[in-house]
């Protein structure tokens, strides 16, 4: 014959105060979830903001270079290219960061 299986231990029954503990703890989990959410939603808001405006005056530095008036002024045009190049390393990390807080919010969600 079988062998008597041994019942595991009941688990020992929760009082009210244990339940409105767990409530409270999970309902804090959940709030705090929701603000890292929120702040991360506002950092990608910031950071797309922070793209548009470094792609606008990156247009605005390629159309000047472009000019007549730029190619005969060497200096300027060392300028505007000094200032293209710095723009391009701001916008890789602007764009580096978007994509990192967008991966982030995707795994949260």
């Amino acid at each position: 014959a079988a062998a008597p299986q041994a019942e595991a231990p009941a688990a020992p029954k929760m009082g009210l105060k244990e339940i409105k503990e767990m409530r409270r703890a999970e309902s804090a989990r959940k709030q705090a979830a929701a603000k890292a959410e929120r702040e991360r939603q506002k950092r990608i808001a910031e950071l797309e903001e922070t793209i548009h405006r470094l792609e606008a005056r990156q247009k605005e530095l390629t159309a000047e270079l472009e000019t007549p008036e730029t190619h005969g002024n060497s200096n300027r045009s060392f300028q505007l290219n000094r200032e293209l190049a710095n723009l391009h390393d701001q916008l890789d990390a602007a764009n580096a960061a978007w994509s990192a807080e967008a991966e982030a919010l995707e795994v949260s969600a």
